[in-house]
């Protein structure tokens, strides 16, 4: 049997390995595997779509489809391409915002705190899940202009559109097409350990 997940003294590869085995188990079929993956990510991904939805029924509602959508897409994902829980955390994501659009979304009181961000994994898993990938991002982005930050939390975290930001934060499209722009060549150097 695998070992908890939960356990702190678990190394975060062997953490992300378990993962990536419950994955390949699944696209197998195997619906312990599934019930596993599960236990082991449901809050993660619950989090990620309440804090795009803001509503824990409608929250609830997008997790459930996530699961679905894992369920049957899981034989197309690719462990060169990325961390199995990035993968989950994208299907959530977009799942979140795609029935955000549909009833409209609230951000939560400061979208763009950073630090509060990190600190919303209280428990040894939530920590793991938050991946050393996420950790070099988050810390990035910190790095840059806080406009060009704001308008990349919004548009990639929050999936707002260019005139949606731009209305938000009361600034011209081309403007905020610029501080997207600029940042993400920011946080490419920044990632790939360049400076400008």
């Amino acid at each position: 049997m695998n070992k908890p997940i939960t356990d702190t003294s678990l190394p975060l590869r062997e953490g992300a390995d378990l993962l990536r085995s419950l994955a390949f188990d699944i696209a197998k079929g195997d619906q312990n595997a599934f019930a596993r993956l599960y236990e082991l990510t449901s809050s993660k991904l619950y989090s990620i779509c309440l804090s795009i939805i803001r509503e824990p029924a409608a929250a609830d509602e997008a997790l459930q489809e996530t699961y679905l959508r894992i369920w049957k897409y899981i034989h197309k994902y690719d462990a060169k391409k990325g961390h199995v829980m990035g993968w989950l955390v994208t299907i959530a994501r977009n799942t979140a915002l795609r029935k955000a659009r549909m009833g409209g979304r609230k951000l939560p009181d400061n979208p763009y705190d950073l630090q509060n961000m990190m600190a919303q994994s209280p428990d040894p898993f939530q920590q793991l899940l938050l991946s050393i990938e996420s950790r070099d991002v988050f810390g990035c982005l910190q790095g840059l202009d806080k406009n060009q930050q704001k308008s990349i939390v919004l548009a990639y975290l929050y999936g707002f559109t260019h005139p949606e930001i731009a209305a938000r934060l009361d600034a011209p499209i081309g403007t905020v097409k610029s501080w997207i722009r600029r940042g993400l060549i920011g946080l490419r150097h920044c990632l790939n350990g360049e400076t400008e």
